[in-house]
């Protein structure tokens, strides 16, 4: 495949992103590569994700945001004045931070931050299936104009991914951090996954041992009930607050018109 680049330079402010946004989808569509629209719509959120995470941590300055297609990958930088790097850990109930990162990291193959010369550049890979562009995630069921169900005749199946936190110690409701709709059981088994693995390095060496233990020993088992269509769980204990991701079949996710529905 062919290399293919972009580079945008945008303002550092909130208002920009959207700009940023939509100039680097119509450019990645114009490289005409017949990137599955799969890819697309997961670059525009993760370029939501990382411009927006640049831009409010960045007091003054422009942001560069580029992206490059090559070897049968996308990969989507953002560099940014500011020389902190993100931090892994799980967000707290009033705090926007950190959910975009967890996102980024559900939705990408790889991704990471590393220092510059002049601040930081965080950066994230989407690999292809194959050289034509299929996309690394599975799609939605084909639609088809009279057959609402595609051509299979029934409904595609999705799954309802949450994240929640529960205090031991007050004995109060468990509180919702995060949601996601996937459309197959490999990409819920993915989130779960990617999530559990950002938020690993935060953890005491008790909890991180029981992550990487659930990765190596039980995610089979996940695997086995979702391919089932069965609801299954993930728990960690971190101090005294229990992190657990649940995982539901669900009603079929309707076909997205617009690369814009849940885009900041």
């Amino acid at each position: 495949m062919a290399a293919h680049q972009l580079t945008l330079s945008v303002p550092g402010t909130p208002a920009a992103v959207t700009t940023a946004r939509h100039q680097a989808v119509d450019g990645i569509r114009g490289w005409k590569t017949e990137l599955d629209d799969s890819v697309v719509r997961t670059a525009a959120l993760v370029i939501s994700e990382l411009v927006t995470n640049a831009i409010q941590h960045t007091r003054a300055g422009e942001v560069l945001l580029s992206a490059r297609l090559s070897d049968a990958v996308l990969r989507i930088e953002v560099r940014d004045s500011n020389p902190v790097l993100p931090q892994p850990g799980i967000p707290d109930e009033y705090s926007e931070n950190g959910r975009g990162l967890v996102l980024v990291a559900a939705l990408t193959d790889r991704h990471g931050a590393e220092p510059t010369p002049t601040g930081k550049q965080c950066w994230a890979e989407i690999a292809l299936a194959s050289p034509s562009g299929a996309a690394h995630s599975e799609p939605p069921a084909a639609i088809t104009v009279g057959d609402s169900f595609g051509k299979t005749g029934r409904p595609p199946q999705s799954y309802r991914c949450e994240c929640w936190t529960e205090d031991l110690t007050e004995g109060a409701e468990p509180k919702l951090r995060a949601s996601f709709d996937a459309r197959s059981a490999p990409q819920a088994d993915r989130w779960v996954t990617a999530t559990l693995r950002a938020i690993s390095p935060a953890l005491d060496p008790g909890a991180s041992q029981d992550v990487w233990d659930w990765l190596h020993d039980s995610r089979i088992e996940t695997r086995r009930a979702l391919l089932r269509t069965e609801p299954c769980t993930a728990s960690v204990t971190r101090a005294n607050t229990r992190i657990t991701w649940t995982i539901r079949p669900s009603l079929p996710c309707a076909p997205r018109h617009s690369e814009d529905e849940g885009l900041r």
